[in-house]
């Protein structure tokens, strides 16, 4: 991909970006998610995850998955979570 034309203008191509995007995403959607919930916790708990919280996490992702990692989904799992119960 040309980044700037022979006159030193940028070229941006913002159809190009975001299909690229899309497949990075979707080329990992698994990891996507995991960020997306832990952020969602971390929302949600108020408070930073740590090492302790990595099962946790990994459940709530894993519980999500079949649902298709639905918000309603990730939401349900974490409520129904210890770390949301013990909170």
């Amino acid at each position: 991909m040309q980044l700037a034309n022979k006159g030193g203008v940028l070229a941006w191509n913002a159809d190009a970006f975001n299909c690229r995007c899309k497949q990075i995403l979707v080329a990992d959607f698994d990891r996507f998610a995991e960020a997306f919930v832990k952020q969602v916790v971390t929302f949600a708990l108020r408070r930073v995850m740590t090492t302790v919280d990595r099962a946790q996490i990994t459940s709530i992702v894993t519980a999500s998955k079949p649902g298709g990692y639905r918000l309603r989904t990730v939401v349900e799992s974490l409520v129904l979570s210890d770390l949301f119960q013990i909170c």
